[in-house]
């Protein structure tokens, strides 16, 4: 994983079609502690905005989506874990939850796939769910008081 700092943005006339409709951002790689460009320097990059990056900003290069599934994808800055969440299929962890996990089930972890899940939360599935269950609820107070009414023009005659 590469943290970049988002220098301006990339006009092409012509891309492949895999780009098509996607923003292209400039971004110049940096270190994670002291936000200077990381030596020897390449330069800038183009790399695809997937998070709507603005220039200034600092973002992840696509190391996340090119890692192994088993691997563990660690950053503890907020942010970072953020976009990696939004950007990618993955989730990372903060560097307290791999020690954690290496606490609980040893210095190799977990095995398989997507050790990630095991300890980080989906949110996005925890809200589909909580919507679910709301929608349920709803629909369940609106058949109630569809009977009460009913039962209520009936009682009256109507």
């Amino acid at each position: 994983m590469h943290l970049a700092r988002v220098t301006g943005a990339v006009v092409s006339t012509q891309k492949s079609p895999s780009l098509n409709g996607k923003k292209l951002l400039l971004v110049r790689r940096v270190s994670a502690d002291d936000d200077r460009p990381i030596l020897p320097t390449s330069g800038d990059e183009v790399a695809v905005d997937s998070v709507g990056a603005g220039v200034g900003e600092l973002v992840l290069l696509p190391r996340v989506r090119q890692a192994p599934l088993d691997t563990l994808i660690v950053a503890d800055g907020f942010s970072c874990r953020e976009q990696i969440a939004q950007a990618t299929h993955r989730r990372a962890l903060h560097l307290a939850e791999v020690l954690d996990m290496a606490a609980t089930t040893g210095s190799d972890g977990p095995a398989g796939d997507y050790p990630e899940r095991r300890y980080v939360v989906d949110h996005g599935r925890e809200a589909r769910r909580s919507s679910a269950v709301v929608a349920l609820a709803a629909a369940g107070i609106g058949a109630g008081l569809l009977a009460w009414r009913r039962a209520r023009n009936h009682g009256n005659g109507h």
